[in-house]
């Protein structure tokens, strides 16, 4: 359990997460357009959070 909240704090992590979201997309009921809707939600709150973890072990 350790290992995977270790690996959440890196961006590179959040940025795989999107990436999978994206590339799987369930087919469901949903309208085309609120998928996309969900999508651009998920992938700006994913780039927040990418963008505020420091990256580790690149120069301090």
């Amino acid at each position: 359990m350790m290992t995977i909240l270790l690996r959440l704090r890196e961006p590179s992590t959040w940025a795989a997460v999107g990436g999978a979201l994206a590339a799987f997309g369930v087919a469901t009921d949903v309208t085309a357009e609120t998928w996309g809707q969900i999508g651009v939600g998920i992938s700006a709150v994913i780039a927040a959070v990418g963008a505020a973890l420091p990256e580790r072990g690149g120069r301090p």
